[in-house]
């Protein structure tokens, strides 16, 4: 679900995509014999994001922020200070062969190392903040993520 919210302080539109956490499992022997069930999450990977970011190697940077929200900061370049930053790939899942100049659909994992208690969180918001500089990219325009119980 895309939304715009507008802050009446600043006069600025925020646009806003609410997307569904999915999981994903996996059993695997370990040397003893028993098995084990992992488990990763992932979501989808707002399309009308591609462009505004210039993905060009199907990776996204997060980045763990120290603010005063303390956000998750999504990013198309690699941070180069030292801060706690994941790099994921974009996952394709339906490439859209027969249209042209489309995107494709793709999700991302969410890693553990950044986002804990992950069974508990059912959605991800992404929020454009159109007037903030994004300092890894050196251009206007963030995009942070927070999870939704």
């Amino acid at each position: 679900m895309i939304q715009l919210i507008i802050n009446d302080k600043d006069n600025t539109v925020y646009t806003t995509w609410i997307l569904k956490i999915n999981k994903d499992s996996r059993k695997i022997k370990n040397k003893n014999g028993q098995e084990k069930i992992y488990y990763s999450y992932f979501t989808s990977f707002p399309q009308e994001l591609y462009e505004f970011l210039e993905i060009k190697e199907d990776y996204v940077y997060l980045v763990k922020e120290y603010n005063e929200d303390y956000e998750i900061i999504l990013t198309d370049t690699a941070p180069t200070l030292p801060i706690i930053s994941i790099k994921s790939k974009l996952i394709t899942r339906r490439k859209n062969h027969n249209k042209n100049n489309r995107i494709p659909t793709t999700s991302f994992t969410l890693p553990k190392k950044i986002f804990n208690n992950m069974e508990e969180y059912k959605e991800v918001k992404f929020t454009l903040h159109p007037r903030l500089k994004d300092k890894y990219r050196n251009k206007l325009g963030i995009i942070s993520i927070k999870l939704i119980k």
